[in-house]
Parts: C-alpha cells; structure tokens; sequence
C-alpha cells in the first residue's frame, strides 16, 4: 500500500503478472487496462465483412474522429442543458471535456476508435467531477 517502499513497482508487476496469468491475459494487455482504468472510454467499431486488415481511407478516420467529437460534444450539451437538438456545441465545458479526451489504441479484429474522458477532467465547482464526467460519458456510449 505504500508507494515509497523500494520494491512497490516489483510488487505490483508481480500481482499484475499473477492476475494476468488467473485472467487468461497478457501483462501487457492488464497493463494497459489499468492505466485507463480512471478513464470512461467508449468504442467505435468500424467492420467490413470480418477483419480490416489494409486500414481505413484517411478522409474516413477523420470523419469518424469528427464524428466521435461530436457526439461527446452534443451529450456534454444534453447534460448541461437537455434539449433534443443543439444548434450550437461551443459550451464551455462541453469543450474543456473534449480537450481532455484523448484518443486511445485500436483493437485487433477491426478498427477501433476509443474515446476515453479522464473523470477528473471537469473543473465545474457547481457539479462534482466524476458525476459530472460519468453523466456525459453515458449518454454518448
């Protein structure tokens, strides 16, 4: 539990590595999952008959990373002020979520766009952070 032991970071490698072994998991794939593991992320899937092995048309993924942006612009919107349609998406902190998120590593199996938005992202003193993040992160999943 304490951080400023000297082997901290050899005993969470060898916790990680037993949990990995008990989960069917690589290390690497736990490792990953864990650094994200404050983040809500959600997926976009892109598959075409199976396994897109050549990639996607660049024009494409910007369409699809636009697109992604959007979308979490619109639900920080809904959160901030429910309405069915926004004609604007320049709220302010529906821009401070989005220049937060990050984009994240794609899968195997097919292209895969993550959008992950740290809980702790929001500075918004009248609505706590990870209520915050958490309301807008599910109504674009």
């Amino acid at each position: 539990m304490d951080q400023d032991v000297s082997d901290y970071a050899e005993a969470c490698e060898l916790a990680l590595s037993k949990l990995a072994d008990l989960q069917g998991m690589k290390l690497a794939d736990l490792i990953q999952l864990a650094a994200i593991s404050g983040d809500d992320s959600v997926y976009y899937r892109v598959t075409s008959g199976g396994v897109i092995d050549d990639g996607l048309p660049l024009s494409f993924a910007a369409s699809l990373l636009q697109g992604a942006e959007q979308i979490l612009l619109a639900s920080a919107c809904t959160v901030l002020r429910p309405q069915t349609h926004h004609p604007r998406l320049h709220r302010a902190e529906a821009t401070q979520l989005v220049g937060h998120a990050r984009f994240g590593h794609t899968e195997r199996g097919s292209f895969v766009v993550r959008v992950s938005c740290p809980v702790d992202a929001m500075e918004t003193p009248a609505v706590p952070d990870l209520v915050h993040t958490k309301r807008m992160t599910r109504l674009f999943a």
